[in-house]
């Protein structure tokens, strides 16, 4: 009840307020048939104002907000990929044992929505193994621990966290870093057991998983909302065999 308090105390302080002001013009006019008249006329108009107040400015402000909400958590994405986003993903395609057609994973300049919701169902259905063996695991543990207090961060942004795919993302990076950081130790001695790899290969295996479809969504929004990032990225695409040069001269039509 405590709840309602305000709006009760608010609700009878206006209504009485309307009586008071109805009460007072017929004590003035003595007009009760005008009077009538009036108060059907605004009760018949509060449906249209209903509708306008709580229907279409709502949804206005509401999708404005939604944009702003969508451009902050797209800028602390990016942020997560320039620190350790990116590096991740560079290692995990470069130290992937399965063969693909690369081809089909290079994202161009002309792209449609129509393009990147392909590749993301192209590599959805792809079984991207990486071979854990090859991976400098002290060196993905260091690199974890110099994101460890930003990614944090991020997890506790109620914003991202809003992100479902994105909050799994860095939920599955939290995860391998407490794995790896258990077995420091092991890592530095190199003494992992057969059963560690496997346990590691599928934590590394759920990040990737994560992070592929959403630097797929992430390079989507650059190239809609920032070519001049888009071109950046397109160059570090770890999947892109291409030379730098090559794509170059397609990302400034030379």
């Amino acid at each position: 009840m405590k709840k309602y308090k305000d709006t009760i105390i608010i609700g009878t302080i206006l209504i009485s307020l309307s009586v008071l002001l109805h009460g007072a013009h017929y004590l003035i006019f003595s007009d009760l048939h005008h009077l009538f008249i009036f108060l059907v006329a605004d009760i018949a108009f509060i449906p249209l104002e209903v509708f306008f107040v709580s229907v279409v400015i709502d949804r206005l402000i509401e999708k404005r907000e939604s944009k702003k909400h969508e451009k902050k958590r797209n800028m602390i994405i990016g942020i997560f990929f320039s620190g350790i986003g990116n590096f991740l993903l560079n290692e995990f395609v470069k130290n992937s044992n399965t063969i693909i057609d690369k081809e089909r994973y290079i994202i161009k300049k002309s792209w449609k929505t129509q393009d990147f919701k392909e590749l993301e169902k192209l590599m959805s259905n792809a079984n991207h193994t990486v071979e854990i063996k090859r991976i400098d695991l002290l060196r993905l543990l260091e690199k974890l621990e110099e994101s460890l207090q930003h990614i944090m961060g991020m997890v506790t942004n109620t914003t991202l966290m809003e992100h479902e795919s994105f909050s799994d993302l860095l939920i599955s990076v939290l995860h391998l870093h407490e794995e790896l950081k258990v077995r420091e130790k092991m890592i530095k001695t190199n003494t992992l057991r057969e059963f560690d790899y496997e346990h590691l290969s599928v934590d590394i295996s759920r990040v990737y998983v994560n992070i592929r479809s959403e630097w797929i969504r992430y390079m989507e929004h650059l190239q809609l909302e920032y070519p001049f990032l888009f071109g950046t990225a397109m160059i570090n695409n770890p999947y892109d065999e291409r030379t730098k040069e090559k794509i170059e001269k397609e990302i400034f039509n030379l």
